[in-house]
């Protein structure tokens, strides 16, 4: 399927009101589909893939689970997942082991 190039005004319209209302809102509010408005607003909207939390070190996850810690005290210790921690404790003792994954 072909599609036509959106108008610029009603993507900047959208990128607008995105800000503002979300998603399917400024979707119902153009008439148009809320996968439009994903591609309209593009790198706007929260990027694809794992989102670091800057604020707590690796090493900190690492240390937790030394003592002893669960990953479910892990995570309500520092309002992550579970998975999250989980992830996070993996790659940094892999990384420590000199695996770059």
């Amino acid at each position: 399927m072909t599609r036509n190039p959106p108008d610029p005004a009603r993507v900047a319209e959208a990128r607008r009101l995105y800000r503002e209302m979300g998603r399917d809102a400024v979707a119902a509010e153009m008439g148009v589909s809320p996968a439009t408005i994903s591609r309209w607003i593009g790198d706007q909207a929260r990027p694809r893939g794992r989102r670091k939390r800057d604020d707590v070190d690796d090493g900190q996850i690492v240390a937790m689970r030394d003592r002893g810690m669960s990953w479910r005290e892990m995570a309500a210790t520092l309002s992550m997942s579970r998975s999250g921690t989980r992830s996070r404790h993996a790659a940094a003792v892999a990384a420590d082991n000199g695996d770059p994954s």
